[in-house]
């Protein structure tokens, strides 16, 4: 019989074991069986594992059995700028493909993301409350946005009295015109500016909000970050990388790494676009079976999508084997494409884009296979409190990732992609189709930072 493991010497030491305890796979333990193999006596790892269930490290699934939560998969594996290893192999010998862990080049083997470590010691930005913040949006061109700039709002009123007043400014897509929101948000006296940039590399508005970074206003980004990211104090946002290739990765499954693809991305110029784009041509350019016969920019408008894929069913007249959309902002025109085409429920090829309710409807209305990894507007909660984090003199995190999750229809997993939840669990049938669904609820004030 092996000799029983020494104990671990502190808690750090018994949080690292307990979830590097899990496979690749992460498949549920019992906490009992984990806490004996590790070493760990009841008494101490029970209220251990209970406290990294709490903070989401790890998942109860009931019945004693536990395993690593949305915390410990973003923090191990979604990282915001590290690029998808597109190579997959078979585990096992059942030919079930699986996902590798990103990693950029400047990280050392086997350490996460370098951003994703830092901290940022924000005491010389501490001031008295109440204060003054300033938004400038890049612009509320479409439903996401909204809800993005609703979850900032929502979250300043969350910290009642400590915030005076919270102007918001957008740009209409516009860096010339973001740059003069900046201008007048700084002549009201702001105290902080948080900003989600229009365009990343614009060469004037990078100047604006270095030239202010160096002047002494700390500058939070959300969502959009600048070129120089340096510059700002924090950024928050979710894993554009993670969200191509995950649902470029399912479509390759569900069609068996062979087939036509038509890809429509978001905005051109922006950050979330570029990084979605970049990483599903990873994982598709690893399979020569696939064929990208489409790739358009939408500006993430269902009208630009229609257009597009309509003009390719009427050229081509045969439909692709997939059609990959990084948000369903521009997924309801793709599918609404099908439908003015004449394709019925159940003929419509697999699709994937989150974010948009109306994109979980018509999938479900219309029997497509389908994947959405919402892009979380509860970001903008997360960016505020921060925010305050920043005021209040605390130590913050210079990248700070939102959950993602993948929702999936019924039936339609793959080997190496599962569904977080179901559509028909996650859709709102009682809500509009515009409505957000990663919006979320605000935060208390206590508790979202230090």
């Amino acid at each position: 019989m092996a000799p029983a493991p020494a104990p671990p010497a502190d808690a750090t030491e018994r949080i690292v074991r307990l979830l590097e305890a899990f496979d690749d796979s992460n498949t549920p333990q019992s906490t009992a069986a984990l806490l004996a193999g590790l070493g760990i006596a009841r008494s101490t790892g029970y209220p251990l594992v209970r406290a990294l269930v709490d903070t989401c490290w790890l998942e109860d699934l009931g019945h004693g059995q536990v395993r690593l939560g949305s915390a410990a998969r973003q923090f191990a594996f979604w990282s915001g700028k590290a690029r998808p290893d597109p190579r997959w192999g078979p585990a096992g010998g059942g030919g079930r493909f699986f996902p590798t862990v990103p990693r950029s080049a400047d990280a050392p083997e086997g350490q996460p993301e370098p951003e994703l470590l830092q901290r940022v010691d924000c005491a010389r930005f501490k001031r008295p409350a109440p204060w003054r913040l300033g938004f400038a949006n890049a612009s509320l061109s479409n439903p996401w946005r909204h809800a993005l700039l609703a979850s900032v709002q929502q979250q300043a009123r969350v910290h009642g009295r400590r915030i005076e007043r919270l102007a918001v400014r957008c740009a209409d897509d516009d860096p010339a015109q973001q740059v003069r929101d900046i201008d007048a948000l700084v002549a009201e006296g702001i105290d902080l500016l948080l900003v989600s940039v229009v365009r990343l590399g614009h060469p004037a508005l990078e100047r604006k909000i270095a030239a202010l970074a160096r002047a002494g206003l700390p500058v939070v980004a959300v969502d959009r970050n600048l070129q120089q990211s340096e510059v700002v104090v924090s950024f928050v946002t979710a894993s554009d990388c993670i969200i191509g290739a995950i649902s470029a990765r399912w479509l390759a499954e569900r069609i068996g790494g062979r087939g036509r693809v038509w890809m429509l991305s978001g905005a051109e110029g922006t950050g979330p676009a570029a990084d979605r784009r970049a990483a599903a041509l990873e994982v598709f350019g690893a399979l020569p079976g696939v064929a990208i016969e489409l790739s358009a920019h939408t500006q993430w408008r269902p009208e630009l999508a229609f257009e597009s894929v309509r003009d390719l069913l009427r050229s081509d007249g045969r439909p692709p084997a997939a059609v990959w959309c990084d948000s369903g902002l521009q997924g309801v025109g793709s599918l609404d494409a099908f439908v003015d085409a004449g394709y019925g429920a159940g003929r419509i090829p697999p699709h994937t884009g989150g974010d948009l309710n109306r994109m979980y409807r018509r999938a479900l209305e219309l029997r497509v296979p389908h994947l959405g990894v919402d892009y979380p507007a509860a970001m903008g909660a997360k960016a505020l409190s921060t925010c305050v984090a920043v005021l209040s003199g605390h130590t913050v995190p210079r990248r700070l990732h939102t959950d993602l999750q993948c929702i999936v229809t019924r039936g339609c997993e793959t080997a190496s992609v599962k569904a977080d939840v179901f559509t028909d669990l996650h859709v709102r049938m009682d809500r509009p189709g515009d409505y957000v669904l990663s919006q979320g609820q605000p935060q208390r004030a206590e508790g979202v930072l230090p």
